[in-house]
């Protein structure tokens, strides 16, 4: 009994996360650094130029998070529904209209409706340690793999 709420109990968590990430991910997207510059102006200076520094690698963090949580609702999908392995075209049928309704479609409507509110709302995750440490993680994997080529990777002369 216990196995089965940690099942549940996990479905939803991933469900509400992977869902919070889409809107967060579409919301970001919406939004160019001109866009955002604008809309952090009456945020401290030095917190303005560091999110804005780390746009790029801001949005690809959360891009990343968002297909991890994903994927982990499709497995529990997959671990509580297990007669559905019986019939994988229903099981991709019915995790592509999962996909399309709860977080592509129903986001993007949120957002068109409201995405500066969305976005004050998130703002504290932009600040966040993970993705910080994702892309510090990226930049320290494409120095090592620049060193031991002997050069740097991004010149090509």
């Amino acid at each position: 009994m216990d196995i089965e709420i940690v099942k549940w109990a996990g479905f939803f968590l991933s469900f509400l996360a992977a869902f919070l990430f889409s809107l967060f991910h579409l919301s970001l997207s919406s939004f160019s650094k001109i866009a955002l510059s604008r809309f952090l102006e009456d945020k401290d200076k030095k917190y303005r130029v560091d999110i804005l520094d780390k746009y790029d690698e801001i949005k690809t963090a959360v891009g990343f998070l968002r297909v991890i949580f994903l994927i982990a609702f499709l497995v529990y999908l997959f671990t509580i529904f297990p007669r559905l392995r019986f019939w994988p075209l229903w099981l991709f049928l019915i995790s592509l209209g999962f996909y399309f309704v709860l977080f592509d479609s129903l986001p993007r409507l949120l957002n068109a409706l409201s995405k500066k509110r969305i976005l004050s709302s998130l703002s504290p995750l932009l600040q966040a340690d993970p993705f910080s440490r994702l892309s510090l993680a990226h930049d320290h994997e494409n120095q090592r793999i620049g060193g031991r080529a002997g050069g740097n990777p991004g010149n090509l002369g």
